[in-house]
């Protein structure tokens, strides 16, 4: 016997549920007011999706259907004049909608391509509400393209549909009439003309050709100029925040001085006295660490752009590249600073007969030998007078040398020149090996990154309490205050329980809530960089489990995730469109003719070398915490510490500098 006969029928419950709407849907019909009846197919159209079974099939009503009759009488008697007239009179946000009724009950099949694109231009229509219906474009190609060739705003969503980083790729559909080449025309008058709007500007600029959309060198350079008449147009009416970093030596008593001099302005003070009692290379290296602070002690960088660090309208403002490294103002600030506390190191290294470029060579020529017997290193490179320009190229060229000799390392145990000299392989950044196999590890369950975002983020649902507004997050303000349900919002509620259900906060005696799980502590680590350092943590039992469970994937490289990205940013274009990409200008001719910029550009080469150098010191270091019985017992579990004894349970950090 069949039970599911009724199946595809409106239950008696199903009808009283929508029984005012049925009774809306009538007498909008009855109306014959064209946006009533607009509303009436919207909510026909809900109510038909609520009920939608497998294979597109719909749920059926004798009502329901005798409604849809209705309306589908009403469009199928409409003729041109008539779509014509009802049109102007259709709200804005009833206008897609309008054109969907036109399709679905084959109205358009009573129009004519001239008067297709007559309708078109005398109501100037968004091109978008036309795109989504292949039937259109397909019986009205010719009009469409003509139509978008007559309209530059139709530039905007062919950049938005090429470029920018949204999901629409499938839900529209361009006529098979419109060609590359056509393309580029509109986009060229899009960008002469008075409407366009500037944040269009960036998104041409930083595009890279692509084989349906064939963005020219000339096209950007227009962009560019007009990106740039338009800045100096408005510039009196611009508002915004300006950063200014400012780094000195002095003859002070402390090592470093910070001091804000505005919302986002900051003054570094190094003493002057430090360095001159402290010539020594491995301390100048050590300066950059524990100075300048170009890593953590964990010899994470911190020159990459990290999530936490942009506010929720920076992450959304404007239209991105879907090749755009995600950064904001924080990271801009970071940049100047890091740059800057590089040039004035250098300057004032100088007063003493000493140069960075030397200290670099004798890291990898000296040291490297004297401390770990890895020998054959080299870096040519030096301080002599050769043209900024020059010098780049020659840091750029030895960068990857190095690279090159640290891979043949790990992988071999020596330096095989030959192997390297006759190699045609480019070197990329991510695969360049560790001598640790599981260095980093990344949280890839859901539910940890979930946890992660309600502790640690500032756009938390919880991280705002009313009266107690001066936390960064909820964790701050769990630990430094008596919060119970009571004081939540149910909204706020709801998130607390499933913590509570996940182990990760927990009621005290009095209904006070408290963090619970040792797991926070590496979720916080993870949350503010991207990345865990496994080496760090000693015989971490919670840690261990979340590997065992593959809640969080391991990778042994010599730069993490987050560094990967920053040096592709820096480096090259192979995955940002945004970025410096300086290796490729420098090496490809495609640079900057200005001296001055030559020599910015250097300082900054310089920065990634020093960061270079910083992780493979690390690595090194780490190396020499095993033994031969302690690396083998690591590869096997993918995750112990280096040493068994308490004494190896010193703090690696103490061991890591120069």
């Amino acid at each position: 016997m069949n039970t599911n006969k009724n199946k595809d029928r409106f239950s008696e419950d199903d009808f009283y549920k929508h029984e005012n709407a049925i009774q809306i849907i009538g007498t909008a019909i009855e109306s014959n007011d064209i946006n009533c009846i607009l509303d009436a197919y919207k909510k026909l159209t809900n109510i038909l999706t609520e009920h939608k079974v497998e294979n597109g099939k719909y749920n059926r009503n004798p009502t329901i259907d005798e409604l849809e009759s209705k309306l589908a009488l009403y469009f199928s008697k409409l003729e041109f004049s008539d779509i014509e007239y009802l049109y102007c009179l259709v709200e804005p946000y009833n206008k897609l909608y309008f054109f969907d009724a036109l399709v679905k009950y084959n109205c358009y099949k009573k129009i004519k391509g001239d008067e297709f694109k007559s309708f078109l231009l005398k109501n100037n229509v968004l091109v978008e509400y036309v795109l989504r219906y292949k039937k259109l474009v397909d019986l009205f190609d010719k009009e469409i393209t003509e139509y978008m060739c007559l309209r530059h705003i139709s530039a905007e969503f062919l950049l938005d549909y090429h470029l920018a980083d949204k999901n629409i790729l499938g839900k529209y559909y361009l006529p098979k009439s419109l060609s590359s080449d056509l393309k580029m025309d509109i986009v060229e008058k899009y960008i002469e003309s008075i409407d366009s709007n500037p944040v269009y500007y960036n998104l041409i600029i930083q595009s890279r050709r692509s084989k349906g959309f064939p963005l020219s060198d000339d096209i950007r350079l227009n962009a560019k100029k007009r990106r740039q008449d338009w800045y100096n147009e408005n510039i009196d009416r611009l508002t915004s925040l300006s950063a200014h970093i400012e780094v000195e030596f002095k003859d002070i008593n402390d090592e470093v001085n910070i001091t804000k001099t505005g919302p986002i302005s900051y003054k570094y003070t190094y003493s002057r006295n430090w360095i001159k009692n402290n010539l020594d290379y491995p301390t100048l290296l050590n300066n950059f660490i524990y100075l300048f602070e170009y890593t953590d002690l964990r010899s994470r960088s911190q020159f990459p752009s990290f999530e936490y660090e942009m506010g929720d309208l920076e992450k959304h403002i404007g239209i991105k590249n879907n090749r755009t490294y995600e950064c904001g103002m924080l990271f801009d600030i970071k940049e100047d600073a890091f740059n800057l506390k590089l040039i004035a190191y250098c300057n004032e290294l100088e007063r003493f007969n000493v140069h960075i470029e030397d200290v670099f060579k004798w890291f990898f020529e000296e040291y490297l030998f004297s401390e770990f017997k890895a020998s054959e290193f080299k870096l040519l490179i030096s301080a002599d007078n050769t043209p900024y320009i020059e010098k780049i190229r020659n840091v750029f060229s030895e960068l990857e040398s190095v690279l090159k000799q640290f891979s043949s390392f790990v992988k071999y145990g020596v330096i095989d020149n030959e192997l390297i000299n006759i190699s045609r392989d480019t070197i990329f950044i991510e695969s360049i090996p560790s001598f640790i196999n599981n260095k980093y590890g990344y949280i890839t369950d859901k539910d940890l990154l979930k946890i992660a975002e309600l502790l640690y983020s500032r756009q938390s649902s919880l991280a705002y309490i009313e009266g107690r507004n001066e936390y960064v997050n909820f964790k701050e303000l769990i630990i430094n205050e008596e919060i119970s349900e009571d004081d939540l919002f149910d909204f706020q509620k709801k998130d607390v329980c499933w913590l509570i259900e996940h182990g990760i906060v927990n009621k005290g005696n009095e209904g006070c809530l408290f963090l619970s799980n040792k797991i926070t502590k590496i979720l916080e680590d993870f949350y503010y960089n991207e990345v865990i350092c496994m080496s760090y943590y000693r015989n971490d039992e919670e840690l261990m489990d979340l590997v065992k469970q593959n809640k969080i994937k391991c990778e042994g490289t010599l730069f993490s995730e987050p560094e990967k990205k920053y040096l592709n940013f820096f480096l090259n274009d192979r995955y940002y469109d945004n970025g410096y990409a300086l290796r490729n200008k420098y090496m490809h001719g495609s640079n900057t003719q200005n001296d001055k910029d030559h020599k910015s550009d250097y300082f900054r080469t310089l920065k990634i070398l020093s960061m270079t150098i910083i992780k493979i010191n690390e690595e090194f270091c780490l190396r020499e915490k095993f033994s031969e019985e302690e690396r083998s017992i690591a590869e096997k579990e993918a995750i112990k510490e280096f040493v068994e004894n308490e004494k190896a349970f010193e703090e690696v950090d103490e061991n890591l500098p120069f």
